[in-house]
């Protein structure tokens, strides 16, 4: 055929390829996603933990307290909530020891961009949620038979909810410094 281009010398094609970028060796991959993972199964079992707490004292104090049932009940199924929604977003996997350096990286990747989500998405799960539960446990409270309307009382109410939201707002600020912390990371793979 004469109208056919020549063909292109692979040589030519071989040194004009763009250079990859720097590899991350594939043992520090895997190191890193180990401690990732051991990170997220330390998180779920604290999660388990304290929802077990947090689920389970309302639920013995309505037995004590049926006054306050309703708030209690409430407080028991954010409980929940919270700890499913903890157990969702951090599932784990095994990087398998056959997978590849840019396989691996994927995965770490991944990782990283899971985590990062996580904090970002907690910073609101755990300040609104807990939040409204101080709310609704103070409405549900102060319209009990329970309360008497005594400054003490008052000021109690008062403590609890300045110490939620100083704490809350703590809780924030940290999670979103650490989904930044996790951005940079991803920012600096190859």
């Amino acid at each position: 055929m004469v109208n056919e281009p020549p063909a292109p010398d692979v040589r030519a094609l071989w040194q004009n390829q763009s250079p990859e970028g720097d590899v991350m060796p594939l043992e520090d991959v895997r190191r890193k996603a180990r401690k990732l993972q051991e990170q997220a199964r330390r998180r779920v079992l604290g999660m388990y933990l304290i929802g077990a707490g947090n689920a389970g004292l309302p639920l013995i104090l309505m037995w004590f307290l049926p006054g306050l049932r309703l708030g209690l009940v409430y407080l028991a199924f954010t409980a929940l909530v919270l700890v499913l929604l903890v157990r969702r977003r951090s599932t784990f996997r095994i990087v398998p020891p056959e997978q590849t350096a840019a396989q691996s990286l994927m995965f770490y990747r991944q990782l990283l961009e899971r985590e990062r989500d996580y904090r970002r998405d907690s910073a609101r799960w755990f300040t609104i949620g807990p939040g409204l539960n101080i709310i609704v446990l103070g409405l549900v409270y102060i319209s009990s038979p329970l309360f008497h309307g005594t400054v003490p009382e008052f000021s109690f109410l008062a403590a609890i909810i300045l110490t939620h939201l100083v704490a809350l707002t703590r809780v924030a600020r940290r999670l979103r410094g650490e989904a930044r912390k996790y951005q940079l990371e991803l920012d600096a793979l190859p």
